[in-house]
């Protein structure tokens, strides 16, 4: 009985594993199916050679691919069918160099990359109006960033932000900067707000300070996190 239970485990195994594979090989075949059509062209200008192609999806997307050496180098773009765009560069199939996103809503971001990470300055443009720039180090934001409300977005009557980042997290000063010209200032260290920060009004005298997040009896900003 034992060495038929065992048996019958064994074929039981051996059939999982086939339907698994026929599983796997019938989801990689469709996956090939989705591009419908594809058409490479030989480009040449004045320093390389390469391979320009073409594919068009079932979805809508059309992306065009510049190939050399048998890696994507050089230009490409991704079209949506529903308006959004994309245009890049790639060095040995890794994002390299400047990068835009342009969404069908307005929204629109542009980036710098350097070996397939985020390296460098980037600027995101809102559809209400606001900005937000800065810097990249390795696919985290370090150095300074400024977010710049619209005149429509004024959220708390902020108008724009300084903020100083470390390898992805805020490190160093920031400042708040109000409609009617106040701001506020303190300091951050890796991700966490010191304890002391002071308030200014519009002709920089010194209105309150702050201190473990407790101020005194004057009209004060909300605290950002």
């Amino acid at each position: 009985y034992l060495i038929k239970s065992e048996r019958m485990y064994m074929r039981f195994n051996i059939i999982t594993i086939i339907f698994i594979f026929i599983i796997v090989a019938l989801s990689i075949l469709n996956t090939l199916k989705v591009r419908t059509t594809s058409s490479c062209v030989l480009k040449f200008n004045y320093v390389n050679i390469y391979t320009e192609c073409t594919n068009n999806y079932r979805s809508g997307i059309t992306s065009i691919i510049q190939y050399q050496n048998g890696k994507k180098n050089g230009n490409y773009s991704i079209n949506s069918p529903n308006g959004d765009t994309y245009e890049g560069y790639r060095k040995d199939d890794k994002e390299h160099g400047l990068s835009k996103y342009i969404y069908s809503n307005g929204l629109s971001a542009t980036y710098e990359w350097k070996d397939g990470k985020k390296h460098g300055n980037f600027i995101i443009k809102y559809t209400d109006g606001d900005t937000y720039k800065g810097q990249y180090q390795d696919d985290k934001e370090h150095g300074l960033s400024i977010y710049t409300f619209s005149s429509l977005n004024n959220f708390n009557h902020i108008k724009t932000i300084f903020c100083e980042w470390s390898y992805g997290k805020r490190h160093g000063n920031f400042k708040i900067i109000y409609t009617n010209g106040d701001k506020y200032e303190g300091q951050f260290h890796y991700g966490k707000k010191k304890d002391i920060s002071t308030y200014y009004n519009s002709t920089n005298i010194e209105v309150c300070k702050y201190i473990n997040k407790i101020k005194g009896e004057c009209k004060c900003p909300i605290l950002i996190d």
